[in-house]
């Protein structure tokens, strides 16, 4: 840190996480073993919060099912393996939900969940608070609507109706007293960071038009294709083309959850878990969706766990109808998203690195339309959900020589720095400089990452969204510009350097 922002440097190794403690009181050498369950004991610590969301009415199995689908989602292997950070949002959010339900369903009184779980949260990733916040007050407008609805119906324009409806707006304020308490309780850690944030060339980068906030898919860089169906995606490894086994975002099973609950929407009577799905399904494509949730800033799928907490919650309580509504139609439509997902690999499959994969994925996937249709016992349906999370994530992390997509969700990355380094032109100056010269300065501006590390070149480097205004004028009164754009700068990663 630069002296006033030690505390936002040091928000993100884990300044003001409880979780982080038990984990850093080893001796040094066990340090990168412990760093590293430390990440491991958050994900089932995530799971196993996230069935306390249910009530025992919900069957064990779907239960499981859930939280297998939420702990391990594909945002966990795409960010949590690599960043501690990006796991611990993952622990709270469960706490918050349970938190947000036992206060409506309590009257609005004080929920202890809902308070420690904004709160710890707050203490160890304001990102993620922010995010949190916006989708909290999502879920309060829907169900503040629903419960007018309801009201509506079943007292007309009574005296009733109103009573309801200000006894729903009665709740809701106390909810958001309890939210409002837990982020003030936050403050010593929260503020200064989000002081610091704020005098950040980083907010307010983006000035999108109101075309590219009603449009669609414009920030996934070909993610959208991918979101229910699998593929196969080529890769040039030095000089070498393979193919990447991609298999789709959202998992099978919670595609025919929501086209379930679509179908039998009447019988079910769901219709806010269908608003509330809808919404999360929107937020993985719609470009205003991914612009707020980032803050009009740099573009970074950190919400992405929030959606994959409603389709697993989705996934949880609409697999238990199967047994008594599943039809025709629903075979018809698990069918036809197995053969577009046939049919996607089949013309997207260039060499057979990815193909055994392939197969056995599909395999899976026709498995359990046949348990489906054939109304076999639902906890076959949980097992082999498993098994294609497992694939999932084996494949997402398996080498690119057998299809899989490299290490922990950054695929090109052990091919790009080399690369961008070889054709760099700090590169050049450092094989042409006499090793003789005691003393020399350069102003290089390049995109190679971490290259004056793996170079052994001193630069000025630092990281722009914890780094204080006035300390960035300092430097440029003495021409060195240290993380925006300017006439003399080392450019790194995301403007690192």
């Amino acid at each position: 840190g630069f002296g006033e922002d030690v505390i936002g440097a040091l928000s993100w190794y884990g300044i003001g996480d409880i979780l982080i403690l038990p984990f850093s009181l080893v001796p040094f050498e066990w340090l990168e073993l412990s760093y590293t369950l430390s990440i491991v004991f958050r994900l089932f610590l995530a799971g196993l919060l996230f069935l306390k969301v249910f009530d025992s009415s919900v069957p064990d199995y779907a239960k499981i099912m859930g939280a297998l689908l939420y702990s391990f989602c594909p945002f966990v292997f795409q960010y949590s393996f690599i960043f501690l950070i990006f796991a611990t949002p993952l622990v709270w959010l469960p706490v918050i939900v349970a938190g947000l339900k036992d206060g409506y369903n309590n009257h609005g009184k004080f929920s202890i969940k809902l308070y420690l779980g904004l709160l710890f949260l707050a203490m160890s990733g304001f990102y993620f608070l922010y995010m949190v916040i916006i989708a909290i007050f999502v879920f309060i407008v829907i169900r503040t609507l629903f419960n007018a609805i309801y009201n509506n119906r079943c007292y007309g324009r009574s005296f009733f109706a109103f009573k309801g409806l200000g006894n729903s707006l009665i709740i809701t304020l106390k909810v958001g007293i309890n939210v409002l308490l837990a982020i003030m309780s936050s403050g010593v850690f929260l503020i200064p960071v989000i002081m610091l944030f704020l005098q950040s060339p980083r907010v307010n980068s983006l000035k999108p038009s109101i075309t590219d906030m009603i449009g669609l898919c414009k920030y996934n860089y070909g993610f959208g294709r991918n979101a229910l169906l699998a593929t196969c995606q080529q890769l040039d490894y030095n000089g070498e083309t393979l193919d990447l086994f991609c298999i789709s975002t959202v998992p099978f099973i919670s595609a025919i959850c929501y086209f379930f609950l679509i179908h039998h929407i009447k019988s079910l009577k769901k219709y806010e878990l269908l608003c509330i799905s809808s919404v999360a399904v929107l937020a993985l494509f719609s470009n205003g969706i991914i612009l707020i949730m980032n803050a009009f800033s740099y573009v970074y799928f950190r919400y992405q766990f929030l959606i994959f907490f409603v389709i697993a919650y989705l996934t949880t309580i609409i697999v238990p109808d199967f047994s008594k509504l599943w039809d025709r139609l629903d075979t018809v439509m698990a069918v036809s998203v197995l053969l577009m997902n046939l049919f996607s690999i089949v013309v997207t499959v260039n060499n057979n690195n990815a193909l055994l994969f392939a197969m056995t994925y599909l395999a899976l996937l026709a498995f359990m339309v046949f348990i489906l249709l054939t109304r076999k016992p639902l906890t076959l349906v949980s097992l082999i959900s498993c098994a294609i999370i497992a694939l999932w994530g084996f494949m997402f992390n398996a080498p690119f020589e057998i299809g899989g997509q490299g290490f922990c969700g950054y695929p090109y990355y052990m091919t790009w720095p080399q690369n961008e380094i070889l054709s760099s032109q700090l590169y050049q100056l450092v094989k042409t400089t006499d090793d003789n010269n005691s003393f020399a300065r350069y102003d290089v501006r390049g995109k190679a990452l971490n290259a004056s590390l793996l170079l052994g070149v001193p630069t000025t480097y630092s990281y722009y969204s914890i780094c204080n205004r006035s300390m960035l004028d300092f430097y440029s009164q003495f021409g060195v510009s240290s993380a925006i754009q300017g006439t003399f700068i080392y450019q790194g990663l995301d403007e690192r350097q």
